[in-house]
């Protein structure tokens, strides 16, 4: 997890109080109506940025950027970016008759998996997977992993393996899912980011203070 945590400077509560002359009560509505509007383009900023490093789509890591509102009581707004890693499919995965391939970052080079495959799980999840060694040599030996008579063995290691064991049928190999990085890690990463955005967030606040004091006057709350 990535957290980032929005307040008001110092420099710019003292211009807004100077701006609300004798309507120093209305000080929590403008820091807290600010530092939200700042998260959110905090959490837009994040979004683009991991978008322009990743080649997967906006929505996708909007999932992962969660915000945590400021109100009148408590005068700080936070953005956490969360999420584990991204199923490979997102990444624009595609099977051949030889394996699955796929592109992580914008502009690169699609990678490829020899004897990947993308299947659709009965939940409903699709993904790319490969088939992972069992321990034991690659032969089964549980009770639920045999299907006598319904699958054929796919190579001569696993035929004398069965052999070996009086088997006529073994089960195949289980699954493993190919995943990608995680939001956290990408934004972690992405050069400058995170930095340039935590700087550009307090700027941008002391700029949306100094708007809601306008709309207070317009609205005649502020003499």
């Amino acid at each position: 997890m990535v957290p980032i945590a929005i307040s008001a400077e110092r420099g710019a509560l003292e211009e807004v109080m100077l701006g609300l002359k004798n309507k120093q009560h209305l000080l929590p509505v403008v820091v807290s109506r600010s530092l939200n509007k700042t998260a959110s383009w905090v959490q837009t900023r994040v979004v683009k940025g991991v978008s322009s490093e990743v080649a997967i789509k906006q929505a996708d890591i909007r999932k992962g950027i969660r915000i945590y509102k400021a109100s009148t009581r408590r005068l700080r707004a936070d953005v956490t970016i969360t999420g584990k890693r991204i199923p490979l499919i997102k990444f624009g995965a595609k099977q051949n008759k030889k394996g699955v391939s796929y592109r992580i970052g914008k502009g690169s080079k699609r990678t490829f998996v020899p004897g990947a495959f993308i299947a659709q799980m009965k939940t409903g999840h699709k993904g790319a997977f490969v088939r992972v060694k069992a321990k034991g040599g690659g032969l089964l030996k549980s009770a639920t992993a045999i299907i006598t008579g319904r699958m054929k063995l796919r190579t001569v290691r696993r035929i004398r393996a069965a052999e070996a064991a009086g088997l006529d049928r073994v089960g195949r190999l289980p699954i493993k899912e190919l995943m990608g990085p995680s939001v956290p890690g990408v934004a972690q990463h992405a050069p400058g980011l995170l930095e340039q955005t935590l700087k550009e967030a307090g700027e941008r606040n002391a700029m949306e203070m100094r708007r809601q004091v306008s709309v207070l006057i317009a609205q005649g709350k502020v003499a």
